[in-house]
């Protein structure tokens, strides 16, 4: 590694202090063909260079001399430095002369105001690529750049402090390709000068304020690829035109306000790989929505909407899909065979809806040997839950996350969970289920293989899961999101049943939890001291009137 240590009070001469063999300072430099071996005593002696210092750990405050304008074809410093508050408005790399010229000062620690008198703006016309991307950066986002460099193809404003609505300005760069400007507090309309910039391939601006309708102009964009405008305050329906957009890969506009019915157009962008319209207010059947043409589609997330009427089944003709979510409609029917057809799903969330015959939804999803999570409560309503004489000894062989509580199930806890290998989170809280022996509480769930040994289930798949799991633990008013297997916490809730019995001593055995509710059920008798070996546990909710003892933690 190379440790630079800069006084900006000096020149670059006097203050560049090496610290390491002299021969390696070429990697300090990247590929830079040098006369001698020495380390460049003047800024004129690194132009024409690329300069690269992403791999570098150094806090430093550039020097005064590296911020006059010279001809660095590629100025990378991501991350690298921290720069004091006061020079953050001052230029930094003045970039020309390349056939793609970059400025990268992401992922530092710069703050303060992008100025248009910025020196290392100045002349940079053939600018190719721009990046301030995890900053501190405030103000206004410099729309401006466009006028100074209206090459650009590339820019990225994402996770910055900036302010106030997103300045006309950026339809000058009509060679613009790529413009992120994600988690930066911007508020407002899209501009619609950005409409014009007819060589967008990706248009990232989530997680801001921004508000207003989704212009049908949008479809000029016709090269868009990605388009991710989810967690914002946007309105009004989605454009009936949207299907023009028959290159969109990525389409992600949930978490919004956004009304009407999903246009039957979409069904024109047979290359969309992920589409995700969840928690919006969305309305009307999805049976008209021709499925069979999204041959590439991976992921599907239509949940926390307004939708009715049967379940839309022909979502089996998507062969590559992953995951599905259609929770919180009023979705009615059953679990359709043909799912059976979706070999690559492992993902699958129905919860809240109409659905009825859970023997017949479990006897199926059985077969999904890559399903890993599956989440089915709140249907159902007051059937008995299924029995081990319909579930086979391989079934759900992948099964981690499984949920069905909410509904009044009925019957006994069955076994057939007690089996799966990998399951680590169980929710069946909320229905009417007892013991497979009247009078006592299962012992088969103390028994758990995936949550006995800590080292087994930190041994299970640590994939990211398709879509984010929430979870809501009892008395808690927040919940909980969890983008990862292995970042879900270890659990099992069976709140407010018909549980009797005691707590046996097997309980535990089970050193991977970090969250057992047993709350509210008929339990009694003494609270086991073998709770104590559950060193993992951030959550115990045994909340009887007739249990005793203490915990001894």
């Amino acid at each position: 590694m190379v440790l630079v240590q800069w006084d900006p009070d000096n020149d670059f001469n006097e203050q560049y202090k090496k610290v390491i063999d002299p021969n390696s300072v070429g990697a300090m430099f990247g590929n830079m063909t040098m006369i001698s071996r020495s380390i460049p005593t003047t800024i004129e002696q690194m132009q024409k260079f690329p300069i690269d210092m992403s791999s570098y750990t150094k806090h430093a405050v550039l020097p005064k001399k590296v911020l006059e304008p010279v001809a660095i074809t590629t100025a990378s410093i991501s991350p690298c430095l921290q720069v004091e508050p006061e020079k953050t408005c001052s230029p930094f790399f003045l970039v020309t002369g390349s056939d793609s010229p970059t400025v990268d000062l992401s992922s530092n620690f710069l703050q303060g105001q992008i100025l248009s008198t910025s020196v290392f703006l100045h002349g940079a016309f053939s600018l190719n690529s721009f990046s301030v991307s995890n900053n501190s950066f405030t103000g206004p986002i410099p729309s401006f750049i466009c006028i100074s460099s209206p090459q650009l193809s590339a820019l990225d404003f994402s996770y910055n402090d900036f302010t106030g609505r997103i300045p006309p300005g950026l339809g000058r760069c009509l060679r613009l390709s790529v413009l992120r400007a994600g988690f930066s507090n911007l508020s407002g309309h899209i501009p619609r000068d950005i409409y014009n910039l007819s060589n967008l391939e990706k248009l990232v601006l989530p997680a801001n304020h921004l508000s207003g309708k989704i212009s049908d102009d949008i479809t000029q964009l016709t090269k868009l690829t990605c388009l991710e405008l989810y967690s914002n305050n946007l309105e009004g329906d989605i454009p009936k035109d949207i299907g023009k957009l028959s290159s969109l890969q990525t389409l992600q506009l949930h978490t919004n306000n956004i009304t009407g019915t999903v246009p039957l157009s979409l069904a024109n962008c047979t290359n969309l790989v992920k589409l995700n319209l969840r928690k919006n207010r969305l309305e009307g059947t999805l049976s008209e929505l021709d499925f069979s043409r999204f041959q590439s589609l991976s992921i599907l997330d239509l949940g926390n909407n307004s939708f009715n009427g049967e379940f839309p089944w022909r979502v089996h003709s998507c062969k590559s899909i992953t995951a599905i979510r259609f929770a919180s409609y009023k979705l009615t029917g059953q679990v359709s065979p043909q799912v059976l057809e979706l070999e690559s799903l492992s993902f699958l969330s129905l919860s809240d809806n109409q659905l009825n015959n859970i023997t017949g939804a479990l006897s199926i999803l059985q077969g999904r040997r890559k399903l890993s999570t599956l989440l089915i409560g709140n249907n159902f309503f007051k059937e008995t839950f299924s029995s081990d004489r319909l579930i086979s000894s391989d079934g759900f062989y992948n099964l981690r996350i499984f949920a069905s509580g909410g509904y009044g199930l009925r019957g006994e806890i069955s076994a057939w969970l007690i089996k799966l290998k990998s399951l680590a989170v169980t929710d069946l809280s909320h229905n009417q289920l007892v013991g497979s022996v009247p009078g006592e509480l299962p012992r088969e769930l103390f028994q758990l293989r995936a949550l006995m040994f800590r080292k087994g289930y930190d041994a299970t798949e640590r994939n990211n899961l398709k879509l984010p799991v929430h979870i809501n633990p009892n008395n808690v008013t927040t919940h909980h999101q969890y983008n990862k297997l292995s970042s879900v916490p270890p659990a099992t809730y069976i709140r407010r049943n018909s549980l009797k019995g005691s707590i046996q001593v097997e309980a535990g055995q089970l050193k991977a939890f970090h969250a057992l509710e047993l709350s509210h059920n008929c339990l009694s008798g003494s609270i086991p001291d073998e709770l104590s070996n559950l060193t993992n546990i951030e959550r115990l909710d045994l909340s009887n009137k007739n249990l005793s003892g203490r915990i001894l933690f």
